[in-house]
């Protein structure tokens, strides 16, 4: 297993991001494990190893800009722009008033 791939396992374990038990997820299904990767913010070099892992993924993409999907995606989306070097946008979830 890749070495970064391992310590994002190890890391989000430690942290309690992953979660067992019965999860309805947005939507609509039913998992047995959920993932609370809101939870990154409170442990920095994690946010930064799954930006890196993110980021792995993007590369080989062609985009202008990063979207972060309000508001839990927001931290992982600032981390992967950073480590992109790419803009973000941050879509609004209520109209402005």
């Amino acid at each position: 297993m890749d070495a970064i791939i391992e310590a994002v396992t190890l890391g989000l374990h430690q942290i309690g991001a992953v979660k067992f038990g019965r999860f309805t997820l947005a939507s609509g299904q039913t998992s047995p494990i959920y993932m609370d990767l809101r939870l990154l913010i409170s442990a920095p070099s994690l946010l930064q190893q799954v930006a890196e892992l993110y980021a792995r993924r993007l590369e080989t993409l062609e985009f202008d800009l990063l979207g972060a999907i309000p508001y839990a995606g927001l931290p992982i989306g600032v981390a992967v722009s950073l480590v992109m070097n790419r803009p973000l946008i941050f879509p609004r979830k209520e109209a402005k008033t």
